[in-house]
């Protein structure tokens, strides 16, 4: 029979290969890429047509690495006491490589891939050290000469300098940091300077939502919009776990006023997730949808959505207006517009668990 499988392993499948990511000193590679742009097929035929680099590493990356093994330590700790020690361990070996080369530059290489380079490692050290103060606390012992003592110095001076963002992006990661310590329950000074900043911010996302005809916070359409908006409900979702409303105003309804835009309440209504409407993107930017012999993309992709920038104009797709808010297509020749990328989808993912769990 099917063997079904959980969120969790889908989760594993990837650390595995993040682990696998890690060089014996403890560093991590910056990524794997071919040595060329791929065209539109699949995985195995790349792999045919040309050979594959491995770039790195970097004290982001690294720092990337770090925060997340952490994490991954305490989520599987129950399920598999023997892989989240081996997270641990990682995470830490990853953190010390880190704190002796504060900046080791990212390659700068974009020839099969994009560049996704990052000036500021900051933000990944703050993440990495609340993700590995949860986890050594929690323990009450040090790895590999690290203990939650030394860590909590430095983490009261990331706090004074790294202030939460509005929402996540894949380069500047600090609220990662702000909300490991907002719901670690052992430190009380950490959690409740933690859980006061990020309902400030929350406040700041509702007040722009509240003058915006389509109740969403940007104000400027980026490449990735649609995850732009699922990362700004992600800290709504968060926040409303021990507030649920904020000078009377409930971030249930507007956090739920985000999901509304990403499934059909937009500019161009279009309901931004593959397989989820009638509006739904049918030819997505997407690689594996349009090479494994299935006419419809891989359902719950959600795709970039509007880009003022259009950075695809000369690939000539037809955008259905001049206006911003009509920077979108579903078209294969879209990148700026019709791409998808896990970094949307996972706050994406997250934001609906919350919503149905609380």
């Amino acid at each position: 029979g099917l063997k079904m499988y959980s969120l969790m392993d889908e989760v594993r499948f990837e650390l595995e290969f993040f682990l696998r990511m890690q060089d014996n000193d403890g560093g991590v590679f910056f990524k794997v890429t071919p040595e060329h742009w791929d065209g539109f097929v699949s995985p195995r035929d790349s792999d045919l047509l040309q050979k594959r680099m491995i770039l790195g590493k970097s004290t982001t990356s690294t720092l990337n690495f770090a925060g997340s093994l952490a994490a991954a330590s305490r989520v599987y700790r129950k399920r598999d006491t023997a892989f989240a020690e081996r997270c641990l361990q990682a995470a830490v070996k990853a953190y010390n490589w880190a704190a002796s080369r504060p900046f080791e530059d990212w390659p700068h290489n974009t020839e099969g891939s994009g560049g996704y380079g990052d000036e500021h490692a900051e933000d990944e050290f703050f993440w990495a050290r609340a993700m590995l103060y949860r986890e050594l606390l929690a323990r009450g012992e040090a790895v590999e000469g690290l203990t939650a003592e030394s860590l909590r110095s430095l983490l009261l001076e990331d706090m004074k300098l790294i202030p939460p963002k509005s929402c996540l992006d894949w380069r500047d990661t600090q609220n990662f940091g702000w909300i490991a310590l907002a719901l670690q329950d052992q430190d009380e000074e950490f959690r409740i300077a933690a859980r006061t900043t990020l309902a400030m911010t929350a406040r700041e996302i509702i007040d722009l939502q509240r003058v915006d005809a389509y109740g969403i916070p940007v104000r400027r359409f980026i490449w990735g919009s649609n995850g732009d908006i699922a990362n700004h409900a992600l800290t709504l979702a968060i926040v409303k776990r021990w507030a649920p409303s904020l000078g009377g105003m409930s971030l249930d309804f507007w956090c739920r006023e985000l999901v509304n835009y990403i499934y059909g309440r937009n500019p161009v209504d279009v309901s931004f997730v593959t397989g989820s409407a009638w509006s739904s993107p049918k030819d997505p930017h997407h690689r594996l949808s349009h090479s494994d012999g299935v006419d419809e993309p891989i359902p719950g992709l959600l795709v970039g959505g509007i880009n003022s920038d259009r950075q695809d104009k000369h690939r000539a797709p037809h955008y259905p207006g001049e206006k911003t808010g009509f920077s979108y297509t579903d078209e294969r020749c879209s990148f700026a517009s019709n791409e998808t990328a896990i970094n949307w989808n996972a706050p994406l993912t997250a934001v609906l668990a919350l919503l149905c769990t609380s």
